[in-house]
């Protein structure tokens, strides 16, 4: 149980601190009444839209009263003369590009992931990891004893049963 979770621990760790990272880069859209296009360009028209901000296709603003909203903008091409007419004060957002910590995590993460799988299984193929491995047959760990290495006698097992009927029969069966 301790070997699992020693090998866990690692793995739940990383996938913690990416998704600490994921969250921490992207950015959290303010979330704003959602009002229809046609009912923004009626109230552009009436001069109650005070102030927009465009942020690829998206409109946020705030309405004459304080209130603000969220639209779509369809790829209306007369909008920003629009709201020069109107007066209505317009702040063009650039495009999001992604950090450039978050651009490396995204371009290298898969290579590096791959390159750890891979000397992951290269370490299980020659041993190092539980079981042996795949490549690790006709590796055996038996060593040759030389007779004045022996250190067993037959007085240490004297008193053994088991012993004693496996040397009488041995003996028995060579006569």
């Amino acid at each position: 149980m301790k070997n699992i979770l020693k090998s866990l621990l690692p793995w739940v760790a990383l996938f913690v601190a990416l998704t600490f990272a994921f969250n921490h880069f992207s950015g959290r859209p303010q979330v704003n009444p959602s009002i229809s296009y046609s009912n923004f360009i009626a109230a552009l028209n009436q001069g109650n839209v005070k102030q927009v901000s465009i942020d690829g296709n998206t409109i946020t603003g705030l309405f004459g009263d304080g209130d603000r909203f969220t639209t779509y903008d369809p790829g209306d091409s007369h909008l920003i003369d629009d709201l020069l007419k109107n007066h209505v004060d317009i702040k063009v957002l650039p495009p999001e590009r992604p950090s450039f910590l978050m651009q490396i995590l995204i371009s290298w993460f898969p290579m590096l992931l791959l390159i750890g799988v891979w000397i992951f299984f290269a370490r299980r193929m020659q041993g190092g990891g539980m079981g042996g491995g795949a490549m690790s047959f006709g590796k055996s760990k038996a060593r040759l004893i030389e007779e004045d290495q022996v250190k067993v006698c037959f007085a240490d097992v004297a008193g053994a049963e088991e012993a004693k009927e496996d040397v009488q029969e041995m003996v028995e069966g060579s006569t």
